[in-house]
């Protein structure tokens, strides 16, 4: 399991030689069984797709209320991009 951000990560699964990226959103919550029950945020099949995906969710709960102007959109658009890359610099992913 990597953290990306917030309470953000990802899983990364090996079956049969493939590997899986699944991105989820919450406090890696468990059942009884020890299924994680966090939402899921969707199936990546690259790293950088599951980080994408990320981006795009932070960016996605910033813009859901009110109507922006297109110049303020943009402006969320470059802040959380920002704000992402600036945490995976912190944990080295990115240089």
């Amino acid at each position: 399991m990597v953290k990306v951000i917030d309470d953000y990560y990802i899983e990364v699964e090996n079956a049969k030689g493939v590997i899986n990226y699944t991105v989820r959103k919450g406090n890696f919550k468990t059942d009884a069984k020890g299924a994680n029950r966090d939402p899921v945020l969707g199936y990546c099949g690259t790293l950088a797709s599951a980080i994408n995906r990320i981006r795009e969710h932070l960016i996605a709960n910033k813009l859901k209320d009110g109507s922006p102007m297109l110049s303020e959109a943009l402006a969320v658009v470059k802040s959380e991009t920002d704000r992402l890359m600036k945490a995976l610099k912190e944990e080295g992913i990115e240089k």
